[in-house]
């Protein structure tokens, strides 16, 4: 279920500046733990800044497995 969602447009603010990133923790429960996948290294950084997990989108769509095993465990 989606909880919050940030438009760049709406907000002023796109990856991978920190302060979108700070927009959408502020939306979100800290004591969860929080996955960021992107297809862009440098958009992942920021994100790794503020202690969230992160994975890189591979073109082959293999991170799709690699996020449905981390929701079944």
């Amino acid at each position: 279920m989606i909880k919050s969602a940030t438009i760049s447009a709406e907000v002023k603010a796109a990856k991978p500046n920190q302060r979108i990133y700070q927009i959408c923790m502020n939306q979100l429960d800290e004591n969860r733990p929080i996955l960021f996948v992107d297809n862009k290294k440098e958009n992942l950084e920021p994100a790794e800044k503020l202690g969230w997990q992160t994975l890189l989108a591979d073109p082959e769509n293999l991170w799709i497995n690699k996020v449905n095993r981390q929701l079944c465990d």
